[in-house]
């Protein structure tokens, strides 16, 4: 079976694959960093790098994460890249059904660019890609705050750190609000 190359130039391809880059850099990180340069935040490699920071006791105390959350915030990066999979492939379902559907029973211009969305199409992949972006958001979010509570960064690259915890959710939130009206849109043309 040949790879349609056409494929590759439509902007929900670009958009899964600069969407796989990210999270792929930030689990990259994730795993250089919070996974083995602090033994998936061990407390006693994190009291060190407080040691070295001269981290106070009373951050030292926010900071300190308890054993059971410690071990549910590593694993939802992981979990966040399974559901970004699962993701990629219902989409990728999404647009192959399409095609064929467009190929066997459209007219002759849907025939010959088969891989090109219809409007309506589009919007159903904009909604089912949606929680990509909170994936993507929330994974980064995550590091940002290991990164706080490690101690890495102090003073205001931790501000920073903190401010951008924050906007990387309300981000996120802002392509919910856009989906929303994309899925009502959809309602809409459905009537």
């Amino acid at each position: 079976h040949k790879f349609p190359v056409p494929v590759l130039l439509q902007w929900y391809t670009i958009a899964f694959v600069a969407f796989g880059a990210f999270l792929m850099e930030c689990l990259g990180n994730i795993v250089l960093f919070d996974y083995r340069d602090t033994d998936f935040l061990d407390p006693g490699k994190i009291e060190d790098i407080w040691d070295e920071k001269n981290i106070t006791q009373d951050l030292r105390d926010d900071f300190q994460i308890p054993g059971w959350l410690r071990w549910t915030s590593l694993l939802s990066p992981i979990v966040g890249a399974i559901a970004f999979m699962i993701l990629l492939v219902h989409a990728t379902q999404n647009v192959a059904h399409g095609s064929r559907w467009r190929k066997e029973n459209g007219t002759e211009e849907e025939k010959t660019l088969n891989w090109k969305t219809s409007d309506r199409q589009e919007l159903v992949l904009l909604v089912v890609s949606m929680p990509a972006v909170f994936i993507i958001m929330s994974v980064r979010s995550s590091q940002r705050m290991w990164m706080v509570m490690r101690g890495w960064h102090t003073g205001a690259e931790a501000a920073t750190d903190l401010a951008l915890f924050h906007e990387n959710l309300e981000l996120a939130a802002v392509c919910q609000y856009y989906t929303v009206f994309v899925f009502s849109q959809i309602c809409v043309s459905l009537l």
